[in-house]
């Protein structure tokens, strides 16, 4: 438990950040424990680099919601087995009916699923993207039951903001989509209607006032989905951190 408490006081004290800038294959990014003779495929990533990736630029967004996640279903999990991970972790019972520890909150969604969540506002922005240290997906992980077998788990940032003058919002959604095309790394899906190629003398061009398209990086498959409903945008980052290897 020393890891998981050493994780949550990092968490308090700043929320921080990453040295690098994208998914990262590790040897044990967790204590899944795979069925005889499956392959795993798992990966890490914390919460300033996806911020990096999701929302490079927020000058001129107010954030109006968002959270980072980890969802890990299990083959099995007992109830006996979810006790223990309360009890040895420090939750308790939140005003909302469900289980916190500081920014942490635990959720079971279903008898195998559990997901343990922050909220992200534009507090733990500032924070995240000042701080020298990170919580990374691994580190979450150390709050939900290990040792036992685990189908999938799953990160996700989740961000909502609006964005004033509405063309504010275009600017940002294409900024973000051109600069993680521009490393290469990342390849666009179908582009919408609207979606203006870029000028000759520089710039990005304009978008629609509603679409969404989704980025994917090569190689960890994470996920980028951008939303825009003219001023009002949503940003979706997801990597699938342990699974079954395709």
């Amino acid at each position: 438990m020393k890891l998981a408490r050493l994780a949550l006081v990092l968490l308090l004290a700043a929320l921080a950040s990453c040295a690098r800038c994208g998914a990262q294959a590790v040897s044990d990014a967790g204590p899944s424990v795979p069925d005889a003779g499956r392959a795993r495929v798992k990966r890490s990533v914390d919460l300033r680099t996806a911020l990096i990736v999701a929302f490079p630029e927020y000058r001129g967004a107010f954030i109006t919601g968002g959270r980072a996640s980890l969802t890990r279903r299990y083959a099995a999990l007992s109830d006996e087995a979810f006790t223990r991970a309360v009890e040895g972790n420090r939750f308790a019972p939140g005003a909302d009916g469900g289980l916190v520890r500081g920014p942490l909150h635990l959720e079971r969604l279903a008898p195998s699923t559990l997901v343990l969540w922050l909220p992200v506002d534009l507090a733990t922005v500032d924070k995240v993207m000042q701080a020298p240290l990170a919580i990374s997906s691994m580190e979450m992980g150390l709050y939900l039951p290990r040792g036992l077998p685990v189908e999938e788990e799953r990160f996700v940032l989740e961000l909502r903001y609006r964005a004033q003058p509405p063309s504010r919002a275009g600017f940002l959604t294409r900024q973000v989509a051109e600069l993680l095309q521009g490393n290469g790394q990342w390849v666009a899906g179908a582009l919408p209607d609207g979606w203006e190629p870029r000028p000759d003398d520089g710039g990005y061009g304009q978008v629609p006032e509603r679409f969404e398209v989704t980025l994917t990086e090569r190689g960890s498959g994470a996920r980028l989905t951008i939303s825009r409903e003219s001023a009002d945008v949503h940003l979706t980052y997801e990597l699938l951190t342990d699974a079954a290897a395709p």
